[in-house]
């Protein structure tokens, strides 16, 4: 066995590795990748924030008891079976369980709880019987339906605000990001690339 050619070989692929080059292109790698998580959670909150009903359409309804009825099993794969082993064992892994309630006076109001891939955390909160929850009735207008939601102690202004506090941040943070990332390209393609060819001309 040749061990000088390996060792030479083993050398030129670790070069390879902690050059300064190949770290700066994982480097504009993740922040590509940045950008397109960036530009998602940008979308997401603007349209959280157009979904937003105003304050004053909110009415409490006071808090109701509510009974746990069953626990339920939710998954990503909208019903479609697939019999591959692996995509089996993914979907067991990436499936969430549910506890549903339902008001005890009838009103209709009901939510879900979710306890993650806990299953056991699931059945236990089943066990522990009904529970009370403040809830909020507002007509969305944009959607021209009532909705309401289900909270465990906050009022219509604790709403509200943590509501309006949450798709603002979704909607700020990639606009800070967004400089950044144009920073890095023009420094890699006018900057980096430029000096890389200069050194390789004079080589």
């Amino acid at each position: 066995m040749n061990l000088q050619a390996f060792k030479i070989k083993g050398d030129g692929m670790l070069g390879r590795i902690f050059s300064k080059s190949f770290w700066i292109k994982v480097l504009l790698y993740l922040a590509t990748v940045g950008m397109v998580v960036s530009c998602v959670a940008f979308y997401k909150g603007l349209e959280g924030y157009k979904s937003v009903c105003p304050q004053e359409n909110y009415v409490d309804k006071g808090v109701h008891e509510f009974r746990p009825l069953r626990v339920v099993r939710t998954s990503n794969s909208d019903g479609i079976y697939n019999s591959s082993r692996k995509a089996r064992m993914r979907e067991e892994n990436s499936a969430k369980w549910l506890v549903i309630y339902r008001a005890v006076d009838k009103s209709g109001y009901g939510f879900k709880r979710s306890f993650g891939i806990s299953k056991l955390k699931a059945q236990e909160a089943k066990k522990e019987g009904n529970v009370k929850r403040r809830v909020l009735e507002a007509y969305d207008s944009q959607n021209k339906k009532h909705i309401y939601v289900v909270k465990e102690h906050e009022s219509i202004s604790t709403h509200f605000d943590s509501q309006v506090a949450y798709y603002s941040r979704l909607l700020t943070l990639p606009l800070l990001y967004l400089p950044l990332y144009l920073v890095l390209l023009f420094w890699y393609f006018k900057v980096y690339k430029r000096k890389l060819k200069e050194s390789q001309n004079l080589s």
